[in-house]
C-alpha cells in the first residue's frame, strides 16, 4: 500500500551560481513539470533554495522512493533489508 508523503530537495550554492538552478526549474516548467519552490540567503551569503514534492507537484513526473537493501550504500547499512518502493504520481499516491 502506498502513503502519501512530501520531499523536499534542499541546494545550497553560491549566489554567483543561482541562474544555473533557476535554468533547470524553468526548463522543468517547460516540460509542463511545476511545484513550489521556496529560498532564502545563508550567514555565508550562499543561496538556500528548496524545491517542494508534495501536493503542488504537477504535470508528467513520478517520484519514486527506494528503501536501499543493507550494503547497497553506507547509507544502506543503517536500513532493514526489506525492499519497499513509495511513489507519488503528480502528487498524489
Amino acid at each position: 500500500m502506498l502513503q502519501e508523503c512530501e520531499a523536499v530537495i534542499k541546494f545550497t550554492i553560491p549566489k554567483e551560481k543561482v541562474d544555473l538552478l533557476y535554468d533547470v526549474t524553468e526548463a522543468l516548467r517547460k516540460l509542463g513539470v511545476t511545484f513550489d519552490t521556496g529560498g532564502g540567503i545563508d550567514d555565508d551569503g550562499n543561496l538556500c533554495y528548496d524545491w517542494e514534492f508534495d501536493w503542488s507537484l504537477k504535470g508528467p513526473v513520478k517520484v519514486c522512493f527506494k528503501k536501499m537493501k543493507h550494503g547497497d550504500s553506507k547509507i544502506g547499512a543503517i536500513l532493514d533489508e526489506k525492499d519497499d518502493i513509495k511513489e507519488i504520481e503528480n502528487g498524489v499516491s
